[in-house]
């Protein structure tokens, strides 16, 4: 997955965070590419296929502090959202919960992570 650098700078994201999103994405594309290539070049693993999972999976509502996030703060100090293109929020995202949301905010920018 490649993230589009030059709508991050747009967006007003800090080039630390640029930086750090754009290493999780390249580290994540890496293993992908690893477990593709691992066994028998890959393939589709059925739910079957895996061992010693639980039988449910319960859901759980939590939160995380900020501070309970590694480099969180570091990456956003000094982070401000420009307002003169309407952005007014920033809103990390997966492309599965994006894809899932029914309406999408005009002033906000949703950055898909994965």
């Amino acid at each position: 997955m490649a993230l589009d650098e030059k709508k991050l700078r747009e967006a007003g994201l800090p080039a630390s965070l640029i930086s750090l999103l754009i290493s999780i994405t390249k580290a994540a594309d890496r293993a992908s590419a690893a477990a593709a290539a691992a066994g028998d070049g890959g393939g589709s693993i059925t739910w079957a296929d895996i061992n010693d999972k639980p039988a449910t999976f319960p859901p759980s509502d939590h939160s995380h502090a900020p501070a309970d996030i590694t480099e969180l703060q570091a990456a956003v100090e000094g982070w401000t959202v420009r307002t003169s293109d309407g952005v007014s929020r920033i809103v990390p995202i997966t492309q599965a919960a994006y894809d899932a949301l029914g309406t999408k905010v005009a002033t906000t920018l949703y950055l898909i992570t994965s």
